[in-house]
């Protein structure tokens, strides 16, 4: 009870924080006995709603939890960034960023536009799927995201403790909870360890190729290459399927074809180095629909002693065969 501006009122608020506290009794006791001793105890109201009041209005660590729904706000925002930018060119998904001469597009029997293929390169600089720090940036979202809702948890366990009154059954609840936070923290540490990995430049002649017909593939190291211990390049080619079940959407994934180029402990060819390979004639080309993806890329994978390996993955596009 309190008077402001010569009326009574009464509240029920401690603080801000409007859901059930766990501090136990004696913790609500104590906050009791503290205002009950005080001499000229002092809450805080709302001068343009005078019925609600509080007796603290200091931040607290519980204040934070209003900030929950900002994580799915920003994950939402990168989810409709990344559709967006998927829709800068219609119809040639799967082909990989290049810069080409402007050619004025034709229809095509495959169904997309004949400047794919009059306007191949001669060699393309292919960028790896994800960089170490977009991998790093996206194993850091989910450890925030992950402890960021386990930190609710884990702070009424701590309070349970801190005021004499553990809540057994939530604290054995969370233990597996904070296991799996403790490995995203590890995971962090761990993918944060590969940007100081040597980085590879892939290049491949010609820039888009088609089955039947070889290409070539070129590497080469920056940083130091002498940590890399054994080098593999590999040529993959996978069929990619989406479907619903119920609520659920799954993707299926089967490897239909893989060449090992690359298999060395050679120094110099840990550095740098060029190989051909060849697209069997028969097979299926580089396609995606929306439940289904036909992905040819190009593994690589160095072996660092006691420090994560080297593992990227580069996209490249093999056009359909060209019927004359």
């Amino acid at each position: 009870q309190y008077e402001f501006n010569g009326a009574t009122y009464t509240s029920d608020r401690y603080d801000f924080f409007v859901a059930a506290s766990s501090s136990g009794y004696e913790g609500k006791k104590r906050v009791v006995d503290q205002y009950k001793n005080a001499a000229n105890p002092v809450c805080y109201v709302d001068p343009d709603e005078p019925a609600e009041a509080v007796l603290q209005r200091d931040l607290t660590i519980k204040n934070a939890i209003g900030l929950f729904p900002l994580i799915f706000v920003v994950a939402g925002a990168a989810v409709l960034i990344f559709g967006l930018k998927q829709k800068d060119r219609p119809g040639k998904a799967w082909l990989p960023r290049m810069k080409t001469a402007q050619v004025a597009p034709t229809e095509s029997r495959f169904g997309f536009e004949q400047d794919a293929f009059d306007a191949t390169p001669d060699a393309v600089t292919l960028r790896p799927n994800m960089s170490p720090l977009g991998k790093l940036g996206l194993v850091a979202f989910a450890c925030l995201f992950w402890n960021g809702i386990v930190s609710v948890f884990v702070y009424q366990v701590v309070e349970g403790f801190r005021t004499g009154n553990p809540e057994w059954f939530l604290t054995i609840f969370m233990i597996p909870f904070v296991l799996v936070g403790l490995g995203f923290v590890v995971a962090v540490f761990y993918v944060a360890l590969t940007l100081f990995n040597p980085r590879y430049t892939m290049t491949l002649r010609p820039g888009l190729i088609q089955p039947g017909t070889t290409g070539s593939i070129a590497w080469k190291a920056s940083g130091s290459a002498g940590r890399i211990q054994q080098l593999s390049i590999k040529l993959v080619g996978q069929e990619k399927a989406s479907y619903t079940v119920g609520t659920d959407t799954r993707t299926e994934e089967k490897t239909f074809f893989e060449s090992d180029l690359v298999d060395t402990r050679d120094l110099w060819q840990l550095a740098a180095g060029e190989v051909e390979f060849a697209v069997p004639a028969d097979a299926m080309h580089s396609f995606e629909s929306a439940h289904n993806k036909i992905v040819w890329s190009i593994k690589l994978h160095g072996h660092i002693a006691l420090w994560p390996d080297v593992s990227d993955e580069y996209k490249i596009a093999v056009l359909p065969a060209r019927l004359d």
